[in-house]
């Protein structure tokens, strides 16, 4: 295994015997873009952080129809409630690119966390962002406009995992029109609608390998359905 990579996570920085054994004990697995790594109900049995690349989490509804509920990158756990809990996954978890990701025992984990304090309590605090994330995640997904949930489900992934590129903020997340239509609970057509206005007045401009943000204050304008149309390029939402 490539600890180099693997240390660089922060959750696992920490240069103990503690650590170094929960490691040694881990694997690391590469992923192609589409595998799935575990399925909406099935029972916990590992910690998948991701070390390379992304993953996409998706739920079905009562209607059946399937809804990206959210991406994750570097150093991000995939339904790590799920595995403290030990209750059924909630989503199914999928490569959304080519990803290398490090899979942990479920019970060694849990071990290594209750034996420190300040592990302990830096998980904590880690499960109460999850659980305010996904909080946020479904009050977007129930209110607004699709054009504003596109706005907030852009610029909320800009502030987690945008990195700069001279002017500009990069999204190393490759997403389709019709993966940002999952993500909103709106149809295809609409995304392609609001994307391409974004694009058309310079806020951001998607591509094959992520998307470039180059208005960030407009981009949460949009979501805060607070434009001022006299004075801001995003006047025509």
């Amino acid at each position: 295994m490539n600890t180099v990579d693997v240390r660089t996570l922060t959750r696992f920085s920490d240069d103990d015997e503690a650590t170094a054994a929960v490691l040694a004990q881990s694997t690391l697995r590469r992923l192609e873009k589409g595998e799935t790594l575990f399925w909406e109900g099935d029972e916990p049995c590992c910690l998948v952080f991701v070390v390379n690349g992304s993953l996409k989490l998706t739920h079905h509804l009562d209607n059946g129809r399937e809804v990206i509920v959210d991406v994750l990158c570097r150093g991000e756990a995939a339904d790590e409630a799920a595995v403290w809990a030990g209750l059924p996954h909630s989503v199914t978890v999928t490569a959304h690119e080519e990803a290398t990701v490090l899979v942990l025992d479920r019970e060694r984990y849990l071990t290594w966390i209750a034996a420190d304090e300040r592990r302990r309590r830096d998980h904590a605090k880690e499960l109460g962002r999850q659980m305010n994330r996904l909080s946020r995640r479904l009050a977007e997904l129930a209110a607004g406009s699709a054009r504003s949930r596109i706005a907030y489900l852009l610029f909320t992934l800009y502030q987690r995992f945008g990195r700069v590129e001279g002017e500009q903020m990069r999204l190393d997340i490759p997403l389709s029109r019709q993966e940002v239509a999952d993500m909103i609970g709106t149809c295809l057509t609409t995304a392609i609608r609001t994307m391409s206005r974004l694009e058309k007045h310079g806020i951001v401009k998607a591509g094959a390998h992520g998307v470039r943000v180059f208005k960030p204050e407009c981009l949460r304008l949009v979501a805060d359905r607070n434009c001022d149309c006299e004075t801001n390029p995003c006047a025509a939402f």
